[in-house]
């Protein structure tokens, strides 16, 4: 991976926003990895002419961001993008809107909305491709406060991991799973 590429870490968990912002700028990202790692104190973020269209990794991006209750993320381009792992871990207090999202050749998303646990909807319509998905692993574990998903349009013909993927999500009354083919699942 090229270096002058890629955003590592943000070693300081405190890092408030205006340390955070500078980021914004970058036009050549392919790393958006941990970029706002720990950014505790954020709670809302405008990244509204953020150039994603060259990034291939958004695993753990906003990751730790527990105070963060609005993003918007309608103009990101996903269209690129490969990993999702965990990109919205542990953001306690987030309302989730991907319905603009181009998901169509993330393979991981293992963990991505682990911990959300205050969020009562993801919206995720039918634009959200899982055709190349092969891990949904605890996708939604310890969405608490989640009380209905429409998940119909999620294709999982080449998932071999649903371990966990709605653990703890014990608001959770209306789901629909009508698409979902575990055949490939490994037990």
């Amino acid at each position: 991976m090229n270096k002058t590429n890629t955003l590592m870490y943000i070693d300081n968990k405190e890092v408030e926003y205006e340390k955070c912002k500078k980021f914004y700028k970058i036009i050549n990202l392919i790393n958006a990895y941990c970029m706002f790692l720990g950014c505790k104190n954020i709670i809302d973020i405008n990244l509204s002419s953020f150039y994603t269209e060259n990034i291939l990794d958004m695993s753990s991006m906003f990751d730790g961001c527990i105070n963060l209750t609005n993003i918007d993320l309608l103009s990101f381009d996903t269209k690129n993008v490969i990993s999702m792992n965990a990109m919205f871990y542990d953001c306690t207090n987030l309302t989730i809107d991907l319905s603009s999202f181009d998901t169509h050749k993330v393979t991981d998303m293992i963990c991505m909305f682990h911990g959300c646990n205050n969020s009562k909807n993801i919206n995720l319509s039918s634009s959200f491709n899982t055709k190349n998905v092969t891990s949904m692993d605890s996708l939604f574990y310890g969405c608490s406060s989640l009380t209905n998903i429409d998940l119909s349009s999620f294709d999982t013909q080449n998932v071999t991991n649903l371990g966990g993927i709605f653990y703890g999500c014990n608001n959770l009354t209306n789901i629909n799973l009508s698409s979902f083919d575990p055949q490939n699942v490994q037990l």
